[in-house]
């Protein structure tokens, strides 16, 4: 896991692309103020155990039920179709029209090691869900060209209805500095590509 260092925040409003470290698109808000609340209300409401490995350590959902139920309600909220959208257009792909819809809690002493995802071919949407998260809770975001964290180096904080969508590829590195209390819970969304255009 990695450690925060002169970071500084910002929040943008809209969708924005990045083209470093990788290209990346970022959204703020992604649902309306009503659905993200709600969606924090069900996941407060799940019922979570912790998975770790070597580079990682989270909470995940027990109740595959709950899962479906919410990723029922991304589908309603057509909250998986604009991102597929946004990922298609922005990030010059064609995506399967299946999704993976995966759940994580990050409580104390959890994040997430630099790492790629190769020789997965995903698009990736994060979203982050959270309450009134700041910058001594940890849990930022790392974006990387390089496996050893040299600029450029992009940090993403998990701001509440934030989010951000990216290729997996051999230069995609990514991670999640420790979290130091409170709880951000992320919901990832996990397209196969088809076909990258550029």
């Amino acid at each position: 896991m990695v450690e925060d260092t002169n970071i500084k925040f910002h929040e943008d409003e809209g969708l924005r692309v990045e083209r470093e470290p990788f290209i990346h698109i970022k959204v703020a808000p992604v649902l309306s103020a009503e659905e993200a609340e709600a969606l924090l209300r069900i996941l407060d409401g799940m019922d979570w155990q912790r998975r770790k490995q070597s580079f990682y350590e989270f909470d995940v959902v027990v109740n595959q039920h709950s899962q479906e139920y919410l990723k029922e309600r991304l589908v309603r909220s057509r909250t998986i179709d604009r991102a597929r959208e946004w990922l298609e257009k922005y990030l010059g792909t064609r995506l399967a029209p299946d999704v993976i819809v995966d759940l994580h809690r990050y409580s104390p002493g959890t994040g997430v090691g630099v790492h790629t995802d190769r020789p997965t071919a995903e698009a990736r949407f994060v979203l982050n869900l959270s309450r009134s998260w700041q910058p001594n809770q940890g849990g930022i975001w790392v974006l990387s060209s390089r496996s050893d964290l040299k600029p450029p180096v992009h940090f993403l904080p998990p701001l509440h209805n934030t989010g951000f969508g990216f290729l997996t590829s051999a230069v995609s590195y990514h991670a999640l500095s420790e979290r130091s209390f409170s709880v951000t819970y992320v919901v990832v969304l996990r397209f196969a590509i088809k076909e990258h255009k550029s």
